[in-house]
């Protein structure tokens, strides 16, 4: 077996050890350093065996984005349970491969199947090999560390209150409002960003449903013979029924049961919130939609 068929081979079996094992240490890989790539895979394959997958099929194809790496070939990894797909590149010589990269924009060989899940592997900004932090990226970054592990330290194990969820929102606002505007495209930001945005949509869901709750009792009030005025609170209420369909949508591919009153916050810690169900949001949303 030649080193090439290797690598395909432990790709396949969703082994990082082994891709550790093979890969050229001093190349780097979607223009990131060896550890940061396999680290990458390493947690992608973990998620992929926790859900069932225990192993990719492959299908050959090449890059579809004429502004990108167009005709490059590369192979379609597709887990076996799941029916996720991976889609990377690779450049070889004649004995080895040279990057690996995924492809956002892949044509393989066999139709594929329509709304097919794809697996995104993202190497962010402060990710790749050349990154060169500024003294402001780690000042905030610093920040961010110690905001984000002192929420861990406050709450794990923990259930949240809205009061909770209120207070360090206000407590991390001015550092939320010095972060860049494409914050999310570095990893350095990325667990304090993400967790200011779960618990502000936590923050967003209670004030509609809160909304929809006293919209939803004016509707009901509207006699069923006065069919104008319930055009009317349609009119008036345009803003709330688009924000309802949009958070219900949300839900929907979160899968998650409006019923439900216990939201995860952080799984490895542990953190959850308690929030009110969201049948008012759904409701509305429904109202919205028969109308269109």
């Amino acid at each position: 077996m030649t080193k090439k068929q290797a690598i395909i081979k432990y790709f396949t079996e969703l082994n990082a050890d082994m891709l550790n094992e093979i890969l050229d240490h001093n190349q780097t890989f979607q223009e990131a350093s060896k550890a940061t790539f396999i680290q990458k895979l390493d947690k992608l394959f973990t998620t992929l065996k926790q859900n069932g997958d225990t192993h990719f099929t492959t299908t050959t194809g090449v890059c579809n984005e004429k502004e990108c790496n167009f005709n490059c070939s590369g192979i379609s990894f597709k887990s076996n349970k799941t029916g996720k797909a991976l889609d990377l590149i690779f450049e070889e010589t004649e004995t080895d491969y040279t990057d690996i990269y995924y492809c956002h924009k892949f044509k393989t060989t066999l139709p594929e199947t329509p709304y097919q899940d794809k697996i995104v592997l993202n190497i962010l900004e402060d990710e790749k090999i050349d990154f060169k932090p500024s003294e402001t990226y780690l000042l905030l970054q610093n920040k961010c560390d110690k905001a984000y592990n002192n929420f861990i330290a406050q709450y794990q194990n923990t259930t949240l209150s809205l009061s909770d969820v209120t207070t360090w929102l206000r407590a991390n606002r001015e550092l939320h409002e010095r972060l860049p505007s494409m914050a999310f495209l570095k990893a350095g930001y990325r667990p304090f960003y993400d967790l200011h945005n779960s618990l502000s949509l936590i923050l967003q869901n209670e004030s509609i449903n809160r909304r929809a709750k006293t919209a939803l009792q004016a509707y009901k009030s509207i006699p069923y013979l006065l069919p104008f005025k319930k055009n009317a609170w349609h009119k008036t209420n345009k803003k709330l029924i688009d924000d309802c369909m949009y958070y219900s949508m949300l839900h929907v591919e979160e899968e998650v049961n409006p019923q439900t009153t216990l939201i995860n916050i952080l799984a490895h810690e542990n953190i959850n919130y308690l929030a009110q169900p969201l049948p008012y949001i759904f409701i509305i949303a429904n109202i919205g939609i028969h109308k269109q």
